[in-house]
């Protein structure tokens, strides 16, 4: 008896004895029933199948009218019926944006030539379709025809073709509007949910080739179907199912229905087929769970199988209802295998407990992977935001302690020379070990991390103790219970050691396949926040000093004054200016050449630096000239020995090229209060008295407001200026801007110029300085960007999209009122902001910072461009650049000239280009002169160039014609 129990245990064959006790006697009674409906269930299912086809052929046909109601929107456009092809291309291809239905979109004229198509492809307009059926349908039928199954001429895709003809006014047909139907959204696959397992159906056209299949069958499309007996319910009247044995032997219902236009109703065939087996199968099955639901002992079955469902596996299914309930809220620590009976649920109860073990596995690396990106992101929004190097170290090295359970990191970074250490950041780690590091004189040889930076490879020690890399250096250790430890070398982009990262493990072991990879990461950002702190370090030096003395350049030595100004102002105190001119500079250079030249500067600047007197900045404020600042309250009689022995030390002789070279200089000397309050103020007035100095011969000249020069010059240069503003003797030259991506000339740049009647055209040079320290710059720069704005809506109206830049000076930026009056001129001549661009300097937000960018901000909210002209050159590149509206930087000319002339010339362009497109900011080059330097640029990754090498400043009514000529294309090739 027990041996009959056991094979009972199965629950599966439990409920089946209580289910066949309840349902047999059924089946039994409605078998002989289903055998006299056989003949109906037949019918039912011929007429359900071609139901289904003609559904399918119906979707089709709203498919077709749909693309006709498409079609007949699109001839009605202007677009097509004007036939602007570029208008037409541009059209189309948005058509084809963001949709799947459709491969092309195209209009043909009457003889079968392409006018435009969608996909803009370039053999087009080449192409003719003259021999195409639905190309000569549309024709024949003045009514929208389906074409053939084909490949496209110009996408190379498979399609159909949907057509109508065009008409002009007089109702002529001139041409043929096409709409290349994707066959994949022939018979969407939302029809094979409602096929039966073996069905098949499939899509024609009119001559019996393959479109689609449902399901999809490899190879097929665009066969012929080679079934003769389906092919020829394809040239039948009317639609139909029929029962028909087919080439593999066996009995098919096939069923058939045509979909198209009303002048063409069977274009596309729909094949629907299926074994007649399977059907009489599915049928007896849906026809016995009919019967079954309505009859009585079907609901006994119900509830025998109810009971024995409840008393058998309602236990179980509560558990398992339970354990799932708490696996959605993550509580994957839940067994259940110990608690549910029967064989079956057991083994469920195994996989229920083996899937909610490896779903918390993954939970925890998942979490773990989060806090990864997290800490990675952090560390890369640090290096972005150029903090400190140390501090982002430091939280790098906490970021590779979380990653690394037990254990403590530490960076080395290696100097510049390679042969010592120059820092230590280890946060965990005590002081003592870093300062022992730093101080050790073979530091950079110590322990694995030594190894590790000299053979640019991972080392791994699982016991210092017993490593032969720490014998000697075992006080460096701090007892921590340190005992293992790998290092990874930080390695440049361009295979530079910069230093190395050491994990200290407390254990004695070797690091994971995960921790190796996660410190390699580490490492790797960590080269990355090294590189970027050294290249922002190098650009901030280089927009402060002068590259060929290394003293500071004009724009950062104009702030210097500011700072001490206002310190001298709270402390009733002086500043001193100081403009030193080598006398005779461009004889030597003109002489002896220019390399000469530079070592002479370089000579001078080391002399002045030497001056112990001197206690504040030296700056190299112009070619030859050199200006410093003294902060100490010095009597008038300690200036003048200063200024002596500044001439004197600069007048001993130098040796240059194993030439022995003597010259002179002379100097202005300028102090605030007396001399001005403003650092612009007192480098002029520093300017004027060492000018003063250079005619008189005198060696120096000190300015005595008492005795101020007038300078009648410079008033009687302003009185021609005004008047020149009045007589428009004032024109606009315009200089070409080269998109490098696109090779077009995408803008102008408007240069202001000066044709006198008597002088003829006037260099800027000569009269825009005493421009911008006037009041007349005002209306001066208003006229710039009116009659800019006036040109460039003219080159609108003649077909060219280009814009046009203008420069404002700091005076300008000074004006609150400034945006508001451009966005007048813009309005009067209905030109959009957006081909407006104004270029200002570095320089020029010195004196009022918070209200030049107040007026940057509202100007760039009219939507007109802003662009830093001269970049690199002044102080604010990068202290402001993240703040300032910016939406372009111009690197300055004297950058570009000599980025393969000097060392580090190409590094700087380099950076500046990567830091600016860091920022979403546009580079354009200035001072362009040859086809080399061009394409250098365009390999830098470079946005636009300017110079002379791709067009020289021309009148604006010259410009359609220059682009028009054949070198306005060859500059950009």
């Amino acid at each position: 008896m027990r041996l009959r129990l056991a094979h009972l245990e199965s629950l599966y064959l439990r409920m089946f004895i209580v289910i066949c006790a309840a349902v047999i006697p059924t089946f039994l009674g409605l078998s002989f029933y289903v055998y006299l409906q056989h003949d109906y269930l037949v019918k039912d299912a011929e007429e359900t199948t071609l139901r289904f086809t003609n559904l399918t052929a119906h979707d089709e046909g709203w498919l077709f009218n749909s693309t006709q109601v498409l079609l007949q929107s699109i001839a009605s456009t202007p677009i097509i019926q004007s036939r602007e092809v570029p208008e037409c291309h541009e059209f189309l291809a948005n058509l084809l944006k963001n949709q799947t239905t459709y491969v092309n979109f195209g209009v043909i004229d009457a003889n079968g030539d392409a006018v435009c198509e969608g996909i803009r492809n370039a053999n087009a307009i080449h192409t003719n379709f003259a021999d195409r059926g639905y190309f000569r349908q549309a024709i024949a039928t003045k009514g929208p025809v389906v074409g053939e199954y084909q490949v496209g001429r110009l996408s190379g895709q498979q399609m159909i073709m949907v057509a109508m003809p065009l008409t002009n006014p007089k109702h002529e047909i001139n041409g043929v509007l096409y709409a290349a139907l994707n066959l994949d959204s022939i018979a969407h696959n939302r029809h094979e949910v409602q096929l039966a397992h073996d069905a098949h159906m499939a899509i024609l056209d009119r001559n019996g080739t393959v479109l689609n299949t449902i399901p999809e069958t490899a190879g097929t499309t665009g066969t012929t179907l080679s079934d003769a007996n389906i092919l020829a319910l394809t040239k039948e009247k009317h639609q139909g199912a029929v029962i028909i044995t087919l080439q593999d032997g066996k009995s098919w219902l096939v069923s058939h229905s045509f979909a198209g236009f009303d002048n063409d109703p069977q274009a596309l065939t729909v094949i629907y087929r299926q074994p007649v087996s399977s059907l009489l199968d599915a049928t007896n099955r849906s026809f016995w769970l009919s019967v079954l639901a309505t009859m009585g002992l079907a609901a006994i079955a119900l509830l025998i199988g109810w009971w024995g469902v409840q008393a058998l596996v309602g236990r179980n299914m509560r558990h398992l209802t339970a354990a799932a309930k708490r696996y959605r809220e993550r509580q994957f620590d839940t067994r259940i295998e110990n608690v549910l009976s029967g064989t079956e649920f057991k083994e469920i109860g195994r996989r229920f407990d083996a899937m909610a073990s490896e779903l918390g596995k993954q939970q925890l690396q998942w979490a773990a992977s989060i806090q990864h990106q997290k800490g990675r992101n952090r560390i890369l929004r640090m290096i972005l935001y150029n903090t400190n190097l140390n501090d982002t170290l430091a939280e790098l090295a906490r970021f590779a302690e979380q990653q690394n359970t037990g254990t403590v990191a530490s960076f080395i970074l290696s100097a510049s020379d390679g042969n010592h250490i120059e820092s230590c950041i280890a946060p965990n780690l005590p002081k003592r070990y870093t300062r022992l590091l730093i101080e050790s004189p073979d530091g950079h040889d110590v322990g694995s991390w030594g190894e590790a930076m000299r053979e640019k490879r991972v080392v791994v020690v699982p016991d210092i103790n017993s490593s032969p890399h720490w014998t000697n250096h075992k006080d460096l250790i701090p007892g921590s219970g340190l005992q293992s430890c790998w290092s990874h070398p930080i390695v440049s982009p361009d295979e530079r050691v910069l230093g190395s990262l050491t994990i200290f493990g407390k254990e004695l072991r070797g690091p994971t396949l995960e921790e190796r990879q996660s410190a390699q990461v580490a490492a790797g950002l960590a080269a990355i926040a090294i590189e970027h702190s050294r290249q922002s370090y190098t650009l901030r030096y280089q927009s402060r000093h002068d590259m060929l003395t290394g003293l500071y350049n004009r724009a950062s030595l104009l702030p210097s004054i500011a700072q001490a100004i206002k310190n001298a102002s709270s402390t009733h105190g002086q500043v001193t200016v100081f403009i030193v001119d080598l006398n005779g500079f461009k004889e030597i250079n003109d002489t002896l050449g220019h390399s000469v030249g530079d070592n002479l500067l370089v000579q001078v600047s080391k002399r002045l630096c030497s001056i112990e007197s001197i206690h504040g900045d030296i700056a190299r404020s112009g070619g030859n000239e050199f200006t410093f600042v003294i902060t100490d309250n010095c009597p008038v009689e300690r200036i003048r020995k200063i200024a002596e022995g500044t001439l004197g030390l600069l007048r001993q002789p130098y040796i240059l090229d194993g030439i022995e070279v003597q010259i002179s200089a002379s100097a202005g000397i300028a102090q605030f209060p007396e001399s001005g309050t403003d650092p612009n103020a007192l480098m002029l007035q520093a300017g004027t008295a060492m000018r003063r100095a250079k005619r008189e011969g005198s060696g120096y000249v000190m300015h005595d407001a008492s005795q101020e020069d007038p300078e009648p010059g410079r008033l009687l240069m302003l009185s021609h200026l005004r008047k020149a503003l009045t007589a428009n003797e004032f024109i606009l030259h315009y200089q070409p801007k080269l998109d490098l991506a696109s090779d077009r000339i995408t803008g102008f740049e408007a240069l202001l110029r000066w044709q006198n009647p008597t002088s003829g055209l006037v260099h800027p040079q000569t009269f825009v300085p005493t421009l911008e320290l006037s009041d007349l710059i005002h209306p001066v720069t208003l006229w710039v960007i009116e009659s800019a704005v006036k040109q460039c809506k003219r080159w609108h109206e003649q077909g060219l999209d280009l814009v046009v830049a203008a420069n404002v000076s700091a005076r300008n930026l000074l004006d609150l009122r400034l945006p508001e009056k451009i966005e007048e001129v813009l309005t009067r001549h209905d030109l959009a902001a957006r081909f407006l661009e104004i270029e200002i300097t570095e320089s020029s937000l010195i004196s009022d910072p918070d209200r030049s960018m107040e007026v940057l901000k509202r100007l760039h909210e009219i939507g007109i461009q802003i662009s830093i002209d001269d970049f690199g050159t002044g102080y604010s590149s990068l202290a402001y650049l993240q703040k300032l509206p910016v939406d372009n930087v111009k690197i300055d000319r004297s950058f570009v000239v000599e980025i393969n002339q000097k060392k580090g010339g190409r590094s700087i362009v380099s950076s500046i280009i990567t830091l600016a497109h860091n920022l979403d900011l546009t580079v354009t080059a200035e001072g362009v002169e040859h086809d080399s330097l061009l394409k250098l640029l365009r390999y830098l990754g470079c946005d636009y160039a300017q110079g002379y090498h791709l067009g020289k400043p021309m009148a604006g009514d010259d410009v359609p014609t220059w682009l028009r000529a054949p070198h306005a294309q060859k500059t950009g090739s």
